[in-house]
């Protein structure tokens, strides 16, 4: 083979080395253009730069400089790598916005028992029997047409708990039909019955499916924020975000969780903290009807996949004021703060940097503080915005992929991934977004609450604050 016939060779595989550069340059800019991620005048900017780069490899390819040639095979080289990194970190993003977002179904479960005296050995023994159920269950109706399915029976509905189980004791009806967690709050609270009297005859779980789809097209968007504990079922952080894509402005609005609020999915009041376990539409509605608003979307975080993010970010800071030793332990799967007081956590008067799980002991931190949980209401603000900070720093781009992963495990949402790449876009076109932080108050008292079944702490709502809270997201919303 000659010296003309290898030149040509190379020639023209260097041709097509360079058509498949140009190809997925190509391909790359119609992804960015597909995601709606990069504002227009970046995009033709980048097309612009590209195009005239690759032609000006191009023009010193033809050249009979050696030099020249070698120019051109390195600007080839940094063409193909950039675009072919440019391809691979967008389809991670593109793969994130589509399975993290757009989540407009929840499904819940609800566990349920039948309680019955010692005169019955089988559920087939309730046959054409009256069953009592407690009717502020939710999705008590549910529960009754999944039993039905496995012994026929007429049933009876109480609006008190302790008029079910009289009727029980006197035979006026056959069994109770309740909820497990409904059970246990009943057993711990009253204690004016002996619980342990009856048997439990039958267990079954009743899965519910919420239709959480939302459509928000306007410019101001609500958020309700529910941080759930490792238990799954109670809402330690409760948070309105109301975001201005106007204005750039985003006001956090934070609510104690033990709030006594009406809930019109129940029909009644009761704490925030608890009503969780029925369903994420419960706790939104209340917020809803707290603030009367409409809220746009939910963010269902976890506990177990924060600590992972923020142990990811390579810590979060956190900024005290005050120098105070953590009444909960650094665990994520339990609360048994008195067998493992060593595992405590020391946070001084000061800025500096936390792990994962030290983050999530600070976020449930409210004894140790005088104003108790508008204090952890306070601290969860300040948290969420740094997180989101060193999101958008420098640092967190150096383990892109690992972050991304993390974050699509520390919540659900019915956000869309259309509005997600909006604000990212408004923030590339130059928008600075501000923070700004409030809480609604309340005074202390004791109550009925878990659908009036116990005796616990609340917080009843000061109408003052919730007004001037009403009025400031009035002011954002502008």
């Amino acid at each position: 083979m000659n010296t003309k016939s290898i030149k040509r060779k190379f020639n023209l595989t260097l041709f097509l080395f360079s058509l498949a550069v140009f190809l997925l340059l190509v391909f790359f800019l119609i992804y960015l253009s597909f995601l709606n991620v990069l504002p227009a005048k970046y995009f033709i900017l980048l097309v612009m730069s590209m195009l005239m780069l690759y032609f000006f490899s191009m023009y010193l390819l033809v050249k009979k400089t050696f030099a020249l040639r070698i120019t051109s095979y390195f600007i080839f080289s940094i063409i193909f790598t950039v675009s072919l990194v440019g391809v691979y970190y967008t389809g991670v993003t593109y793969s994130f916005l589509k399975n993290s977002f757009n989540s407009v179904s929840s499904t819940i479960e609800n566990k349920y028992v039948v309680l019955v005296k010692d005169n019955f050995s089988g559920i087939d023994d309730l046959k054409n029997g009256t069953i009592g159920y407690y009717k502020n269950i939710p999705n008590v109706d549910k529960a009754n047409a999944e039993l039905s399915k496995t012994v026929n029976y007429k049933g009876r509905a109480y609006s008190s708990v302790m008029g079910l189980f009289e009727d029980l004791d006197n035979d006026s009806i056959s069994a109770v039909l309740i909820e497990e967690t409904v059970l246990d709050a009943f057993k711990e609270s009253l204690g004016v019955l002996n619980l342990d009297s009856y048997k439990k005859l039958f267990n079954f779980t009743v899965i519910i499916n919420e239709d959480l789809a939302a459509n928000s097209k306007g410019n101001v968007i609500n958020i309700y924020l529910m941080g759930v504990d490792f238990t799954e079922s109670n809402n330690d952080l409760n948070m309105l975000l109301t975001i201005n894509k106007n204005t750039g402005k985003v006001l956090l609005t934070s609510i104690p969780r033990d709030y006594y609020i009406y809930f019109p999915t129940l029909g009644m009041e009761d704490d925030l903290v608890t009503t969780g376990q029925w369903g994420i539409d419960t706790p939104k509605q209340g917020v809803s009807n707290l603030f009367g608003i409409d809220i746009d979307y939910y963010i269902r975080v976890n506990t177990k996949s924060l600590v992972a993010l923020v142990d990811e970010l390579g810590g979060v800071e956190f900024c005290s004021d005050k120098e105070y030793m953590t009444t909960h332990v650094q665990a994520m799967t339990y609360y048994a703060d008195q067998v493992h007081s060593a595992e405590k956590l020391y946070v001084p008067a000061t800025c500096q940097t936390y792990n994962g799980i030290q983050i999530l002991t600070i976020s449930r931190e409210r004894l140790a503080f005088d104003g108790g949980d508008r204090q952890r209401q306070k601290n969860c603000q300040q948290i969420i915005i740094n997180i989101l900070n060193k999101m958008a720093s420098f640092d967190s781009i150096k383990n892109y992929t690992n972050v991304l992963d993390k974050l699509s495990d520390l919540y659900t949402t019915n956000i869309p991934d259309e509005l997600i790449t909006d604000i990212i876009k408004s923030y590339l076109n130059g928008k600075k977004y501000t923070y700004e932080t409030q809480s609604v108050d309340g005074k202390g008292a004791w109550g009925m609450v878990v659908l009036g079944t116990k005796q616990g702490y609340m917080m009843i709502p000061d109408q003052a604050s919730v007004d001037a809270a009403k009025a400031k997201i009035k002011e954002i919303s502008k």
